[in-house]
């Protein structure tokens, strides 16, 4: 989700108007029935929410300073076509498009056993074009239903890590061609400790948390010239996080990962990851300025 500042004593009168005039609470999305799960946000980009209701089997791309609302059917069920095993449903992703004002693309994203499918909804033709299965995945076990994690959007590209192998698929958007690469060996399974996102000049990056510690990694080519990910920095934050919240370790636990958007690293500390009832602190870091 993006990051917000209060504008209540801004003089840019024409700030002030468009936030005065944001539809925040989504009251232009049409409701149903109250007992139905109703909307969920999958995802938020370029000023654009991207949201699935699936009691109706709908999907909508929303800009709530503009209300312009765009409505459309989920992926067809035919892109479960040629599954091997048991078919998921996985993510879905909002491609905001330069070609005209408004135009978009969404990815919605299936996986069997052992190879990922993505559909291709175009604003432009009102259609979804379904693509062809990827190659199998290397080093899968089988069996394994739930094998990748929530997916992430970063530099034009699509990334889901496995839960147990240390790579990652990837989904070149502008190709629509999968690939896998590797992972820092130490990450393997561990998916709940980072996250994958974008520096400030595109570039793909990792950041994991530990103990206070920003652990920062980068993609790019060694010595030899081969593609892999370099660990680039190691950050502690205990002093900074402790002195900004005047908390102490105790309280706070250790910090969460929560995205990474344009350089800037949005997290938390754990103490809701902990106990839901118990609140947590939000904070962010720019990689580029530390």
């Amino acid at each position: 989700m993006p990051s917000f500042r209060p504008v209540r004593d801004s003089s840019d009168p024409d700030l002030a108007a468009a936030v005065r005039f944001a539809d925040v609470f989504l009251t232009c999305v049409p409701g149903g029935d109250d007992a139905s799960p109703g909307w969920r946000i999958d995802e938020c980009r370029g000023g654009f929410l991207l949201l699935t209701n699936g009691s109706t089997g709908q999907m909508a791309v929303y800009n709530p300073l503009s209300r312009a609302l765009d409505l459309f059917p989920v992926a067809p069920g035919e892109m479960s076509d040629g599954c091997r095993g048991k078919c998921v449903r996985m993510d879905s992703f909002l491609l905001p498009s330069d070609e005209a004002p408004g135009s978009f693309r969404v990815v919605s994203v299936c996986n069997d056993k052992s190879r990922v499918r993505p559909a291709v909804f175009s604003s432009g033709t009102r259609e979804w074009q379904i693509l062809p299965w990827s190659k199998r995945a290397p080093a899968q076990p089988s069996g394994k239903k739930y094998w990748l994690r929530h997916g992430r959007q970063a530099n034009g590209k699509l990334y889901w890590s496995h839960t147990k192998q240390a790579y990652k698929v990837v989904l070149d958007t502008g190709t629509m061609q999968f690939s896998f690469i590797d992972l820092p060996e130490h990450l393997k399974g561990k998916g709940y400790l980072y996250m994958a996102g974008e520096a400030k000049d595109g570039r793909p990056c990792i950041v994991s948390a530990a103990d206070f510690t920003f652990f920062v990694w980068f993609r790019g080519a060694d010595a030899d010239g081969v593609e892999k990910w370099m660990l680039d920095s190691v950050i502690p934050l205990k002093e900074e996080v402790l002195g900004a919240t005047k908390g102490s370790v105790d309280d706070h636990r250790d910090l969460k990962v929560l995205t990474i958007l344009d350089g800037i690293v949005y997290l938390s500390t754990f103490e809701t990851f902990i106990d839901a009832a118990t609140p947590c602190w939000y904070l962010f870091f720019c990689l580029e300025t530390r």
